[in-house]
């Protein structure tokens, strides 16, 4: 295998790791998953553990996880992919340690802003699933014959604790999950690149070897010289040899 079928072969080595992994990180569905027990726990704390409520909590988010996470974690999943592919094919054209570091220092500033802001996307779809939730919970409270105030007073405490729970554990867990997430890929894409330095170095070793050998291949000063004497001589007595040949016919004339 030459130096250019090692290059494909490593890109597709990555092409295939990468879409095979998860673009969202296990622990953001168990973080999804504490949430929701934690509001199942709030309905219940305030007398509102009827299965409609319950089982409405619970079916909207596994919902959300398979549309909503599932969309944005595929749409991360591609972007990682395009970024890392385009890395791989600068370094193999620079073949440059220095510019491999910069590279990689790039991408590390672009994940923290990567993290918050997947975080934030995920949050926001949660803030349209609250209101749902919210809606579904004072409709069936309605039916249950609370009176407008006491709905509207568990309406907000319900929407409080939500927001408080998504602004003091959720969005740090999640922006914590992405960093640890961009942080072993990261890993992963220098390895890489340390394989493409590899590569490169091999290259230009083999085409050193080549200039070497073509060098070494190549006649001395000394032995140039004594070809142009021995081409010389050679040439000078086919001339005499010539001249013998035609000397007998000007004789005759």
């Amino acid at each position: 295998m030459n130096i250019e079928e090692q290059f494909e072969e490593i890109k597709r080595k990555v092409l295939s790791r990468l879409q095979s992994s998860e673009g969202m990180p296990s622990e953001i569905n168990q973080i999804l998953e504490q949430f929701k027990d934690a509001l199942i726990s709030k309905a219940t704390q305030e007398k509102v553990n009827f299965s409609s409520v319950l089982e409405y909590i619970e079916g909207q988010f596994e919902v959300f996880k398979r549309s909503k996470l599932a969309r944005i974690g595929e749409s991360r999943k591609d972007k990682k992919i395009e970024d890392i592919m385009y890395d791989i094919t600068l370094a193999k054209e620079k073949l440059e340690e220095n510019i491999n570091n910069a590279i990689l220092q790039e991408r590390k500033k672009e994940d923290g802003k990567e993290a918050n802001n997947t975080t934030s996307k995920i949050l926001g779809e949660l803030q349209y699933l609250l209101e749902d939730i919210n809606s579904r919970y004072r409709r069936i409270l309605s039916s249950r014959g609370f009176e407008e105030n006491t709905i509207n007073d568990m309406s907000y405490d319900f929407k409080l604790f939500a927001k408080y729970y998504m602004q003091s554990r959720c969005e740090r867990q999640m922006v914590e999950a992405f960093q640890n997430d961009n942080n072993n890929l990261r890993e992963f894409e220098q390895s890489i690149l340390n394989e493409i330095i590899n590569l490169g170095d091999k290259k230009i070793n083999e085409e050193n070897g080549f200039r070497v050998t073509l060098k070494n291949q190549a006649p001395t000063l000394q032995e140039q010289r004594e070809d142009a004497i021995k081409r010389n001589s050679t040439q000078s007595a086919q001339g005499n040899v010539d001249q013998t040949r035609v000397l007998p016919n000007d004789i005759l004339k």
